[in-house]
């Protein structure tokens, strides 16, 4: 469509591209923990270790090891949501409704 008849952004393509980089991250996320879990667990020390993932800010990775066996886990951080928006923002452009409403002021006398 052209964008003088449609100067609003283009809200479901945004969702759908937000959507899909938080899936990306959230999975690049996901196997850079379960890569650092299956090293920590490969080392074999009886130490705990609980720490974050250095690419992605706000993630937990922890290896405890316990009387009666192992505890892992892997909690994901907030990175994955700020693509997602950052990435749905981009796409949407919501700045081109100021430039319709700019337009509109300016054809008015």
């Amino acid at each position: 469509m052209d964008d003088d008849r449609n100067p609003g952004p283009p809200w479901r393509a945004a969702l759908g591209t937000g959507v899909t980089a938080l899936a990306v991250v959230f999975t690049a996320e996901l196997v850079a923990g379960l890569a650092w879990l299956h090293g920590a667990g490969a080392v074999g020390g009886g130490r705990a270790v609980d720490t974050s993932l250095p690419l992605f800010p706000g993630s937990r990775v922890y290896h405890l090891p316990t009387g009666e066996g192992l505890v892992t886990g892997w909690q994901p951080g907030w990175s994955c949501l700020v693509v997602g928006l950052v990435a749905a923002v981009l796409v949407a452009r919501p700045w081109r409704m100021l430039r319709g409403v700019r337009r509109a002021a300016a054809v008015r006398p």
